[in-house]
């Protein structure tokens, strides 16, 4: 299945011009020219060529801008698209599992409360059958007249029909849940994040702490020492194109 009705065309190979590749390499040439700066021609050199290499990184910067602008806007068309297109079954796919989590969360304790019941019942038919068969040696130990024993088999017999149906009970299957295939059910955990620094004290792995570098350019000065940090002051020649 197509999601769009014309595809984009595949990009072709991209490869740096001849221009920009013989320019890059004068520069670079003319950069390695320059060895040590000792007297004011020297310096006059690493200066111009300096701000030759900082007008071609902005025209190269500028240029890979306007390259990456159509590209850029046709991925974020296409996720739009891809996100508008799926939204409704998104939802339709969430409600239908949450219906489905229902059905099977009510199937999990039906199950449980009939195998409370099966084993209660399994419970209740050993006691009757080791009473029985107590009663019926104990009536069999004791008799001495014909009425006696008759008794004393009556017991006897019902013992075995008590064992037989406990074995029955022990045979029996264990209820199920009824689950169509494909269906599974697992606990997933969600949180909420109340106190952030608590959390970062108790697991330190749970919160990613990332410094900021405007923020410390804005905030910090090697000369107000901050707990954390240390700052000091280093020489940096910048060359403008002006």
């Amino acid at each position: 299945m197509n999601l769009l009705k014309h595809e984009p065309q595949p990009l072709p190979l991209l490869s740096i011009s001849e221009d920009a590749e013989d320019y890059r390499n004068k520069l670079a040439l003319a950069a390695r020219s320059v060895v040590v700066v000792t007297d004011p021609a020297s310096n006059l050199q690493a200066r111009n060529v300096a701000v030759e290499i900082r007008s071609h990184l902005k025209a190269i910067e500028a240029e890979r801008v306007r390259l990456s602008k159509p590209l850029l806007a046709g991925q974020r068309l296409l996720n739009r698209l891809s996100e508008d297109h799926n939204a409704p079954l998104v939802d339709a796919l969430a409600r239908l599992e949450r219906l489905g989590a229902d059905y099977l969360l009510t199937e999990q304790r039906r199950v449980e409360r009939e195998k409370t019941e099966q084993d209660a019942a399994l419970l209740k038919l050993m006691k009757e059958r080791y009473d029985l068969e107590a009663g019926a040696a104990q009536a069999a130990s004791e008799c001495t007249t014909e009425a006696e024993l008759d008794q004393a088999l009556e017991i006897e017999a019902r013992a075995r029909e008590a064992a037989l149906a406990m074995q029955s009970a022990v045979a029996a299957p264990l209820p199920e849940m009824d689950k169509t295939r494909g269906q599974s059910l697992r606990q997933v955990m969600c949180y909420e994040i109340m106190d952030i620094e608590a959390l970062r004290q108790a697991k330190p792995d749970c919160v990613k702490l990332v410094p900021s570098p405007a923020m410390i350019q804005e905030l910090c000065v090697p000369e107000l020492p901050t707990p954390g940090i240390l700052c000091w002051w280093e020489p940096r020649l910048t060359y403008s194109t002006r």
